[in-house]
């Protein structure tokens, strides 16, 4: 199994077996298959990343739309209520003032018929 080194021929040292080369190769497949792997795995982790970064930015504009929407809502609900009240002011406004006029009117006519008499 072993062999005797002859310390005379240098090149000895490096004469190795079949069998030697053989586990040599089969490390270095068993290294460059685990790099390999590990290198794949590394591209597969980025890409899933990348995707999620993706979404991620995709649901984050969604939610500023939607918060907009609901800014531009409520900024429309105050206007209305805003204009609505302003409505109803106007409206009673008129209202008095024809209650007004027409009160006029009526008393204008009973006393042009009761003291024109």
């Amino acid at each position: 199994m072993f062999q005797k080194l002859n310390h005379r021929n240098p090149a000895s040292m490096f004469r190795f077996s079949i069998r030697d080369v053989l586990w040599l190769t089969v490390v270095v497949a068993l290294g460059l298959a685990w790099y390999a792997f590990a290198v794949q795995k590394q591209a597969q982790s980025n890409e899933k990343e990348r995707e999620y970064r993706d979404q991620l930015f995709a649901l984050k504009a969604r939610i500023f739309a939607y918060q907009t929407a609901i800014g531009s809502y409520h900024r429309l609900q105050d206007h209305q209520r805003s204009g609505l009240v302003e409505d109803v002011q106007k409206l009673e406004a008129q209202i008095l003032n024809e209650r007004t006029t027409n009160e006029r009117a009526a008393t204008e006519a009973f006393l042009n018929e009761n003291v024109g008499k």
